[in-house]
């Protein structure tokens, strides 16, 4: 529909702290409605991405990486209750950084030709729920990208990968036919 994104609301975060917040004020909008300033019911959070708020403050000294752990267990948490509690989706994205030779990660990935893992690491890992990892190849002749959702880990689900496009007017996945 043309109004679709009238009913979007964006809010910029840029700390933990700031997050944390913002979710508070989240749950205030969820459990009371009728005070709220939004008539449509919140029905998706989307995080975009979490492991920004923690790439630059943080040291790697112990106290810092033990102070973020603390903070992941926080917010996922409060994630999980109001997705719980409000029966609404949450969808965090998190991104990928190179694995350099020698290094181990968790759920090493391959990329656009790279090794990857998530980016937050192990301590991340264990707040997750459901891991899906998307990739994007471009064809090297600049031709249309190819891309692929895999679920890397669900309990309740098999390790599966799909491809999809993304055209003007959705989201499609692609029949293996087709591929």
């Amino acid at each position: 529909r043309p109004d679709l994104l009238d009913h979007v609301l964006v809010a910029a975060v840029h700390s933990p702290s700031d997050l944390l917040s913002l979710l508070s004020r989240a749950q205030y909008h969820l459990s009371h409605p009728s005070r709220s300033p939004h008539p449509l019911p919140i029905r998706v959070i989307l995080l975009d991405s979490i492991a920004s708020l923690f790439r630059a403050d943080f040291d790697a000294s112990p106290a810092d990486l033990k102070r973020r752990s603390g903070l992941f267990f926080k917010i996922s948490a409060k994630l999980k209750e109001l997705a719980h509690r409000h029966q609404c989706v949450v969808v965090v994205t998190n991104q990928v950084v190179d694995v350099v030779e020698g290094t181990t990660g968790n759920t090493v990935a391959w990329s656009s030709g790279r090794q990857v893992s998530p980016a937050l690491g192990l301590a991340w890992a264990n707040c997750v729920n459901t891991r899906l990892f998307l990739t994007r190849e471009v064809d090297s002749n600049g031709g249309s990208a190819r891309r692929h959702m895999k679920v890397a880990f669900a309990p309740h689900l098999p390790v599966r990968t799909c491809e999809f496009v993304i055209r003007r007017d959705g989201v499609f996945g692609v029949e293996p036919a087709q591929r």
